[in-house]
């Protein structure tokens, strides 16, 4: 069969179709050239709909396409709120020698819904800098599986030690212009768990080195919003005064 226009999300639960039954339709000749079959995609607790069109050619050909569910709502509705609270942001700016770094995030969260490449939207905004990474990016895709096989790495996680060299790192360099720095996390599953505790470890580490050192934990990105908000202020232009 052939696949054309996408499929449903990967490590989703499909309604089954009988393939066997559906050729055997196409194939009794009574006139009908192609079936249409709706099928739900159930990850977590989201439902994607997929619509389908068996078509009977040489070979049993499938057409799948996309119509909608209820993780593209809370997509887009996440969105709209992001690009709102990015144009308020960018109306700010970070407090005199204050610096904000995320450090933590997950790609996405139990509706399937992103949540890293938003935090990472609302942190830039304000001039800050995402050290948050996940499986997708291209550290993990060109440099570790390249090195690596896919078994040891998953047994080995040399990513976590790459992690803490680059917020480590990240900590080092902005330490050097700026007095207070925010390390930002967005609560995520194990491995975001983990890197919370690695963050106190990092902390102590530059005890006497940074002066002021602070990790914040948040639970949403309404919470990194806000946490944001606390760190900046309008700018100048913006409070209606003008700087010659």
């Amino acid at each position: 069969s052939a696949l054309r226009g996408g499929s449903p999300s990967q490590g989703a639960d499909i309604t089954a179709v009988n393939i066997t039954a559906v050729k055997a339709q196409l194939e009794k000749g009574v006139g009908a050239t192609q079936i249409d079959v709706e099928l739900t995609a159930k990850q977590y607790a989201v439902q994607e709909k997929w619509q389908t069109c068996w078509k009977q050619s040489h070979d049993l050909a499938v057409e799948i396409k996309k119509i909608g569910g209820l993780v593209d709502n809370l997509e887009m509705d996440r969105q709209m709120y992001t690009f709102k609270k990015v144009m308020e942001l960018k109306k700010r700016q970070l407090l005199p020698d204050t610096y904000v770094i995320l450090a933590s995030a997950p790609y996405k969260d139990l509706d399937s819904v992103e949540v890293l490449s938003y935090a990472a939207a609302l942190v830039e905004a304000l001039g800050g800098d995402n050290q948050a990474g996940d499986a997708k990016d291209a550290f993990h895709q060109q440099v570790l599986r390249g090195e690596m096989t896919e078994k040891e790495v998953k047994q080995r996680k040399p990513w976590r030690i790459a992690w803490k060299g680059k917020v480590t790192a990240a900590i080092k360099i902005y330490s050097k212009n700026y007095r207070r720095i925010t390390i930002l996390t967005v609560k995520g599953g194990p491995e975001c768990d983990w890197e919370r505790d690695a963050l106190e470890e990092i902390q102590q580490s530059f005890a006497g080195m940074v002066t002021d050192l602070n990790i914040k934990h948040c639970e949403s990105l309404g919470e990194v919003s806000s946490c944001l908000n606390t760190l900046s202020a309008a700018k100048q232009e913006e409070r209606g005064c003008i700087v010659q």
